[in-house]
């Protein structure tokens, strides 16, 4: 019983920090097509393209997480999860002058051409963007044991995550940067992402220490070897 009510709110504690996830992506978003639109113009063109450029690195993660996602652990997939989300935090941090410096310092005279500017937004975007599409395809892996329950659940987990992309919008374009700039905005966002990394961390070590409990089956017989939880689980995670 114990195991079962720590797997229910560890599965409630990680489905709350991807609304966070999806609350700084959306700060992101807005911060950078602002800052991109400086670089390739703020017409409907170049907004499109910085637009499309986030959304393609975003199927190229969620592409590339389905190719080895179903071969982790439960356990593995949610430490990489953890490590993903503290990635985009950390490139997240430098973004603002690396945009600037780069972007529209060195880099500037490429904004004469449309399709410059969208290859250079598009490798500007590239790390962070991907990094994003890999985390709702390793959050379901670690989140899904059972397929039955699997449409369920990862409707669950897309529509937190939507919801607190929306909110992040909202609050940065009426908020967030108005009040405090554009790098302490994005520096929320990194701070959002940081404490869902280490939140996923801290789910997965409770996991890890209920998996070490030892528990005796109703069919053991006397001086056979006890089995761990944690033999169990890691085999039901495979």
């Amino acid at each position: 019983m114990t195991s079962v009510l720590v797997s229910a709110t560890s599965r409630l504690i990680v489905t709350a920090l991807f609304f966070l996830s999806g609350f700084s992506a959306l700060i992101y978003q807005t911060v950078w097509q602002r800052l991109l639109g400086l670089f390739g113009g703020s017409d409907t063109v170049s907004a499109s393209l910085v637009v499309s450029a986030f959304l393609a690195g975003l199927g190229i993660g969620s592409l590339a997480a389905g190719l080895f996602a179903d071969r982790l652990t439960r356990r593995h997939a949610l430490l990489l999860f953890a490590l993903v989300e503290i990635l985009i935090g950390a490139y997240a941090a430098i973004s603002i002058p690396l945009f600037h410096d780069v972007l529209l310092g060195m880099l500037i005279e490429l904004s004469r051409s449309r399709a410059l500017t969208f290859a250079a937004a598009f490798v500007a975007l590239l790390v962070p963007t991907v990094l994003m599409g890999l985390s709702l395809p390793l959050l379901a892996r670690a989140l899904v044991s059972d397929i039955d329950k699997a449409a369920g659940r990862i409707s669950v987990l897309y529509g937190i995550n939507t919801l607190g992309a929306g909110i992040g919008a909202l609050v940065a374009g009426l908020w967030l940067i108005g009040s405090f700039g554009y790098w302490p905005a994005v520096l929320w966002g990194a701070a959002c992402n940081g404490l869902v990394g280490l939140g996923a961390l801290a789910v997965n070590e409770d996991r890890v220490g209920a998996g070490r409990v030892v528990r005796l089956g109703p069919a053991q017989r006397f001086g056979e070897p006890p089995r761990s939880e944690e033999h169990t689980s890691e085999l039901q995670s495979h």
